[in-house]
């Protein structure tokens, strides 16, 4: 098969969308078909054309500013080039749908579409935005979703009763994305390690550390574990809390926010603030600290609820979104957006009361072989009867 992959963003650029199109792009060239991705050149230093672990990956020049958005026209005259020498094209929510939506009808090249979440309402919960603007952006993702691509792809079941409460009768399925487990499992720090790394921090073996990470935005609900630390202090004299929040520009006003909160409890021996950590780095502290909050208000797969439960002895996760779905081991799910409760689950954690939940396994194997099902699907290279699509 020749598979065109258009996507808003793509390696090097590292992230959970990223990360899932990188995989399955990679899987696909490794299985000797021809994989080409096309992406905004989003940094000057990126090369226009490049192979990386077998893919061709071509970039699509934009301003510095607004780029995603200059790619959804600007891409779409290089996506009609390359679609007429592919058999498939395969995108992603949101900036992509156009060109690729274009590409696929002007050619008649068959079209995929994956759907990473699905806000509606949410964006005036979510957003941060006044209604106005909210009520603009929800119309805009009513638009883009209502493209007729020949097979949608939903990454949860979460995310599949959101699509499908908008378009009851869309030909759409859920397949989860991959994990690589095998990152983590290869960093993986002895009970000696762990030990070490405490003492590096200056953590007795007495001290219950919190931490909390990731990108701080809004739907992350980070202001709620905030609004929750007072509480969780008071209660529990040997507490203390990490937060690693990324500074980048995306997200500085609302780290910045939430930096100035953490200050006014005046509690400095117990709050520490860090910057992005390496891969590395955070997952010592994940598997060094004694509880792991993820306070989302939304999810739409969660890898980092996911890496959490992989690597932390204890979770604290609310029920938002595909959370429920993904999470596994010693966790403690609370109601999302409730600061109280999430307070509650941490020392709930401390206490040992928190519940064991199933085990999942989230393979690239049967990601990447459930994609190959609807490529083939769609491409008549099997029965129909033998590749049903639900």
């Amino acid at each position: 098969m020749k598979l065109l992959y258009i996507v808003d963003n793509y390696y090097p650029h590292i992230g959970g969308a990223e990360l899932l199109f990188q995989q399955l792009a990679e899987g696909m060239a490794a299985q000797n078909h021809t994989v080409t991705v096309l992406a905004p050149k989003n940094f000057p230093d990126y090369l226009d054309n490049e192979s990386h672990n077998g893919v061709r990956i071509v970039r699509q020049r934009v301003p510095p500013f607004a780029q995603r958005y200059f790619f959804t026209f600007w891409a779409i005259v290089k996506a009609i080039t390359l679609a007429r020498k592919h058999d498939l094209i395969h995108t992603a929510t949101y900036n992509s749908i156009v060109p690729s939506w274009i590409a696929g009808k002007v050619t008649g090249t068959k079209t995929v579409l994956t759907v990473y979440e699905v806000w509606d309402q949410k964006w005036y919960s979510l957003s941060g935005q006044s209604r106005l603007k909210a009520t603009i952006l929800r119309l805009i993702e009513r638009i883009l979703l209502s493209f007729h691509f020949d097979q949608v792809i939903c990454i949860s079941d979460s995310t599949l009763r959101d699509y499908q409460q908008l378009f009851p009768t869309s030909r759409a399925k859920r397949i989860y994305p991959g994990v690589d487990y095998a990152s983590m499992d290869n960093v993986t720090l002895t009970k000696e390690q762990k030990a070490a790394f405490r003492r590096s921090k200056g953590w007795s073996a007495e001290d219950y550390v919190v931490l909390g990470f990731g990108r701080p935005g809004i739907s992350k609900g980070f202001d709620y574990l905030v609004d929750a630390v007072p509480g969780v202090l008071d209660t529990l004299p040997r507490a203390s809390f990490r937060f690693i929040w990324p500074s980048a520009p995306n997200f500085i006003s609302l780290r910045d926010s939430l930096v100035q909160r953490l200050h006014s409890f005046n509690r400095p021996d117990a709050i520490e603030v860090l910057d992005k950590q390496t891969r590395a780095d955070l997952f010592a502290y994940l598997q060094s600290v004694d509880c792991v909050v993820i306070p989302s208000l939304a999810e739409g797969f969660g890898y980092a609820a996911i890496e959490a439960c992989r690597l932390a002895k204890s979770v604290v996760a609310t029920k938002a979104g595909s959370i429920p779905e993904v999470v596994s081991g010693n966790v403690y799910l609370v109601t999302p957006a409730n600061s109280s409760a999430l307070a509650q689950g941490i020392i709930d954690s401390r206490n040992q009361t928190t519940s064991q939940q199933a085990a999942h396994l989230f393979t690239n194997e049967a990601t990447l072989a459930l994609h190959v099902q609807v490529y083939e699907t769609l491409l008549g290279k099997r029965r129909e009867s033998d590749t049903a699509i639900g």
